[in-house]
């Protein structure tokens, strides 16, 4: 005679985020609560990770920043022409930011705050 075994589902657990590198954590600590401005646009980098920004056409962005492999990282809500995540590489001179994405476009914004 046989039986079936049968076993609860084990259920999936999502990987563990890798702890940020001191890197990282000195350059979230380098735009964490600063506002970057240029002609185009501003935004507020808040410390809790939420960005809220207005081009200057007048449209406010929203969404959520990080730092992740030594790029900043923003992930947009609003507008939902612009939602999704995108990373740049990070350069700073002085009271300056340039961002940087992967196909050579770059962003210079003034650090305040």
């Amino acid at each position: 005679l046989l039986t079936a075994c049968t076993t609860a589902p084990v259920p999936a657990t999502a990987p563990e985020a890798a702890a940020p590198t001191e890197a990282d954590l000195q350059l979230r600590g380098r735009l964490a609560g600063k506002t970057l401005a240029n002609a185009e646009s501003t935004m507020a980098l808040t410390a809790d990770g939420r960005l809220l920004g207005k081009e200057s056409t007048g449209e406010i962005t929203r969404g959520t920043w990080e730092i992740r492999d030594g790029k900043w990282c923003r992930t947009l809500t609003e507008p939902a022409e612009w939602a999704g995540t995108g990373c740049r590489g990070v350069t700073f001179s002085g009271n300056t930011v340039t961002m940087s994405k992967d196909d050579g476009t770059s962003f210079t914004y003034t650090i305040s705050g």
